[in-house]
């Protein structure tokens, strides 16, 4: 079943469980079906991490499912597409196998790190073991790669994202709104510094209205997913690089409790202290890119 965000019930899930169907999903219905279910076979995006579970698939049937959420390149796969109906489908597939396919994605989003590298994947499994059943908001740009791939998804409209890659300086605002919705739940801002600074000023809203945000930002001091295309067409990726933020210091002036991380330890420490603080928070995740260029290959296939 390939599910997309018209289909953010129960439904699925349900029908799933009956007939014994691995799910995919895609970033707009990310948590339709939980990460942790039997049956959730992974995310899907039309690229290449999602291939060999899609590829043992005899026919695929649709819930709530738009193509344009997809990364626009030829649908290659030849299996029938059929629209869920009222008939008895039922297949041969087990929980086992489905779970076995989406741990080999996830741990494709896992490449090996130096010791003492704060990678990103490492920062989005940190986080989710501070904030597992958050909500979150995730901005545009490479660090969206591990959040959507590994970040435990439980609930429909639990992950807020623009389609694709498409909006950088989305995340922050989307948290915003979704904390003043619910204020009682936390909602973690994944997001790069390139697109925090195209909103900056909205860390004002968020401490003005004291609202319970932890925005993480992957701090790398350049638009890495445009350098990562731009290394591959072989131009000159100087002109990306941004330099360093003090982002402590823009939080504290805008009123937000502000950390920064260099290593996992440093970074589960700025978690640990923060935890019960009652406003927004602000910690920047000084990461190595090493492991993108491997991220992108794993997901989407070579250039």
């Amino acid at each position: 079943m390939l599910v997309g965000l018209g289909a953010s019930t129960t439904a699925p899930r349900d029908f799933c469980e009956s007939r014994r169907i691995p799910a995919l999903v895609t970033y707009k219905a990310k948590g339709v079906i939980p990460d942790d279910h039997p049956w959730f076979a992974g995310v899907l995006t039309n690229g290449a991490c999602e291939r060999p579970v899609l590829d043992q698939a005899d026919v695929f049937i649709t819930a709530g499912f738009d193509p344009v959420e997809l990364i626009s390149r030829p649908w290659t796969y030849r299996q029938p597409i059929v629209r869920m109906e009222r008939a008895v489908v039922a297949s041969t597939w087990t929980p086992t196998e489905v779970r076995a396919l989406a741990a080999a994605q996830r741990a494709a989003m896992r490449p090996a790190v130096e010791p003492g590298e704060l990678a990103p994947h490492r920062v989005v499994e940190i986080a989710a073991e501070f904030y597992a059943g958050a909500r979150i908001a995730v901005d545009a740009g490479a660090h969206m790669f591990p959040v959507m791939a590994l970040w435990p998804a439980r609930e429909p409209r639990g992950v807020l994202s623009s389609n694709g890659l498409a909006t950088m300086g989305y995340g922050l605002p989307a948290g915003i709104g979704a904390a003043l919705l619910d204020p009682a739940r936390p909602v973690v801002v994944f997001t790069g510094d390139g697109g925090l600074m195209m909103c900056t000023a909205e860390l004002r809203t968020a401490a003005r209205e004291r609202l319970p945000l932890r925005i993480v930002v992957f701090d790398d001091a350049a638009l890495t997913l445009i350098q990562l295309k731009q290394g591959q067409r072989g131009y000159d990726t100087s002109v990306t690089g941004m330099g360093p933020t003090e982002w402590q210091a823009v939080a504290c002036g805008f009123g937000v409790l502000g950390r920064r991380a260099t290593d996992e330890a440093g970074l589960r420490a700025a978690l640990r202290e923060t935890a019960d603080h009652p406003g927004p928070i602000l910690i920047a995740a000084r990461i190595s890119t090493r492991t993108y260029p491997v991220l992108m290959s794993a997901l989407r296939g070579p250039a």
